[in-house]
């Protein structure tokens, strides 16, 4: 069927654009996040001019730089596409971003970067965002968005979550809890060291070098030759002491050339004179 305007036929289009979101037929919005996914890589190109191994800005200056160029990107119209199958478009970019903060390698645990760079799951982000949208909406009569939510909801498919299903299932949706539930649940790797995931993790004021070394020894992720030669890089994984396995918790605790005087409390906290020049001058390159 033709429409014309003005004695013009006017184009279909079969992914229009409306206030920025990309609309397809079935409302999966792939293309959308797909687009959004190459910006956010963009500006992760910015936060990684901004870092180095050895150099680089502070965590903090990263973590703020993190939160203004792609966290406030991913926000927008996050409650449109909260339920696509494809938000794994969104988040790999925003992993890396934990990544280049935190210093920390590939394979670390993804829980452990939201704690050591105090950002939120970005998925408890949406729903805390979704939720925020939803309860603004119903307190402002006046809003576009309040007269849409007084219409009746009409349930055409099963396997749709229509907005009303959600919101009643997310109601109680508390970020801090559910962040600390989820931490809990995990059990990662020294989890132990991490009493509230809700708060800053110690280290902020360390050197760049100092700061990967500490994040990679909390996370048991580092470039020890157990994981080198678990992720198929050397050939052997043993330690040049003379132990067969090179892991974290050998170069820290048992190894005679690069043992750790204190526990990993000790480091993890960075507080004492010993743990700060350990950090600083390990010989190792983690």
């Amino acid at each position: 069927m033709e429409v014309s305007f003005q004695n013009q036929i006017l184009k279909h289009n079969f992914k229009p654009k409306y206030l920025g979101v990309i609309l397809d037929r079935s409302l999966t919005y792939k293309e959308h996040l797909e687009k959004l996914s190459m910006k956010l890589r963009t500006r992760l190109n910015i936060i990684r001019m901004l870092a180095g191994t050895e150099w680089g800005a502070s965590p903090d200056t990263l973590r703020i730089s993190t939160l203004s160029l792609m966290y406030n990107t991913m926000n927008y119209s996050s409650p449109v596409w909260i339920n696509s199958a494809h938000t794994n478009k969104i988040d790999t970019q925003i992993n890396a971003a934990l990544r280049v903060i935190s210093a920390t390698l590939k394979g670390t645990a993804l829980q452990w970067l939201y704690v050591i760079c105090n950002i939120a799951p970005p998925g408890l982000l949406r729903i805390k965002q979704y939720k925020n949208t939803i309860e603004n909406s119903i307190l402002y009569e006046n809003s576009v968005l309040y007269n849409v939510l007084e219409d009746p909801v009409i349930h055409r498919l099963r396997s749709r979550i229509t907005w009303d299903t959600f919101f009643n299932n997310i109601k109680n949706f508390k970020l801090d809890v559910e962040w600390r539930l989820a931490w809990e649940n995990d059990q990662v790797v020294n989890s132990h060291l991490i009493n509230d995931p809700t708060s800053k993790v110690p280290g902020f004021n360390l050197t760049r070098i100092s700061w990967k070394n500490l994040n990679r020894i909390r996370s048991n992720c580092g470039r020890c030759n157990y994981n080198l030669h678990k992720w198929n890089i050397i050939d052997n994984k043993d330690c040049p002491c003379g132990a067969t396995e090179q892991t974290i918790g050998h170069i820290i605790c048992f190894c005679p050339n690069t043992y750790f005087e204190g526990d990993i409390f000790e480091l993890h906290n960075a507080k004492t004179e010993r743990a700060m020049l350990y950090l600083e001058n390990l010989t190792v390159n983690l």
